[in-house]
């Protein structure tokens, strides 16, 4: 049996599985955040063209604590929340000193 095969076989089996559906719903879901979050990453001048800086700055406590790719659709909500947070205050912060010129 060869590899494309073997991995067809396994497709074809993981579809007649009856958790297929949600497990194909839940992938989607994921695939959604993970982009969310990179793109508030990339506003806040994360290079998430280098997976090592994206994990290091995940890693950090205040933000998940763990890698990026650990983060659990709830744990990347946790994360976009943050990051729109940190935005904010930032967008705040350089209002307030336009207002002082």
């Amino acid at each position: 049996m060869t590899v494309n095969e073997y991995d067809a076989m396994c497709e074809d089996m993981q579809r007649m599985d009856e958790n297929y559906k949600a497990r194909e719903i839940y992938r989607e879901q994921l695939r959604q955040k993970r982009s969310t979050v990179l793109r508030l990453m990339q506003k806040r001048g994360i290079d998430t063209t280098d997976w090592n800086r994206v994990d290091a700055y995940c890693q950090n406590p205040r933000i998940a604590g763990k890698r990026f790719s650990r983060l659990t659709t709830e744990e990347l909500d946790t994360v976009a929340i943050k990051l729109r947070i940190i935005q904010r205050k930032d967008r705040e912060k350089n209002t307030d000193y336009s207002q002082l010129n």
